[in-house]
């Protein structure tokens, strides 16, 4: 009885099911979205934790003297460093974590478990692995991994634009 209320419908049941892409068949460059300003190693803490409050992902990446990547710094660790009120002038590099990085031409299928171990936002990393060329996040590995609905240019082709980075507006104004 479901199947003939379902072709009533039009619903063409011997047509396969949509499914999101492949994970194995999408590079990290189809799905990282831009960089956030980085921190330098040398920058105080103070500091840290002004530009982790205004960042999205509660984690910014650390750069060296030469620009050169040097791992991540969350949110939770410099709070941590903060709380004794003895650490504001420590620097950057000394609570920085160097996290799986990825390359910009990893699978989405590999960069998923680095994402699940890492707890937040990856570095992606150029061919070289110096310069972070882009930053991938749970909700970005999502976009390009949910269906589209039939019809509309869609994953399958891999032509993606990364979704606005931009806040969300304040409730109630900003007028």
């Amino acid at each position: 009885i479901y199947t003939l209320e379902l072709r009533r419908r039009g619903v063409d049941l011997s047509r396969p099911a949509q499914t999101s892409p492949r994970a194995d068949t999408i590079t990290i460059s189809a799905v990282m979205i831009p960089v956030p300003a980085a921190l330098h190693a040398g920058d105080n803490l103070a500091k840290a934790a002004r530009a982790l409050a205004r960042s999205r992902q509660g984690v910014l990446p650390v750069v060296d003297a030469d620009g050169a990547y040097a791992g991540t710094v969350s949110a939770h660790a410099v709070a941590e460093a903060l709380a004794d009120g003895e650490h504001d002038t420590t620097h950057v590099s000394e609570v920085a974590d160097l996290p799986t990085a990825l390359g910009s031409v990893d699978p989405l299928d590999f960069a998923l478990q680095v994402l699940d171990d890492a707890g937040g936002a990856v570095p992606v990393l150029d061919p070289d692995g110096h310069q972070v060329v882009g930053w991938l996040t749970h909700q970005a590995a999502l976009n390009v991994l949910r269906p589209t609905p039939r019809g509309r240019d869609s994953i399958g082709s891999h032509q993606l634009t990364p979704r606005s980075t931009a806040s969300p507006p304040v409730p109630g104004g900003g007028r």
